[in-house]
């Protein structure tokens, strides 16, 4: 239980952290000035106040997604860690396209370009392959 929490923890927070700096770098491409100060503080912020509800849409795919990996494991235990991994990053890109398909836009503003959602999943996996590194210690 502690290795699901504390991966949801990862995932969200970094999966926030990106979310606020992408969406900071599309203002600086529409020429506002932002300075490290307001990044720091934008980041502070979403992680107080956005990264617990991303982190209840993460847990809810992390559920899913790493129950059944922990199935699939047991029939690829030499791929253990590549089956988290992907186990995490396919949790998010479904939550995103999910979240995009019942809201007719993307929630997340961090994800509504190609990259932004790359990062997403990208988090998502880091996620799922520290879960993979902790649960096996545990």
């Amino acid at each position: 239980m502690a290795a699901f929490v504390l991966a949801v923890a990862l995932t969200a927070a970094l999966g926030t952290a990106v979310s606020a700096q992408l969406t900071l770098t599309e203002l600086v491409n529409l020429g506002v000035a932002v300075t490290d100060q307001q990044r720091i503080e934008v980041t502070l912020h979403d992680l107080r106040m956005m990264a617990p509800l991303y982190a209840a849409v993460v847990a809810v795919g992390f559920l899913i997604a790493l129950t059944t990996a922990g199935f699939m494991a047991l029939l690829l235990p030499s791929f253990r860690r590549i089956v988290f991994l992907v186990a995490g990053a396919a949790a998010i890109l479904t939550a995103l396209y999910l979240m995009r398909e019942l809201m007719g836009f993307q929630v997340l503003a961090g994800a509504r370009t190609s990259f932004g959602l790359a990062m997403q999943v990208l988090c998502g996996a880091i996620g799922g392959y520290f879960f993979a590194l902790i649960k096996r210690a545990a």
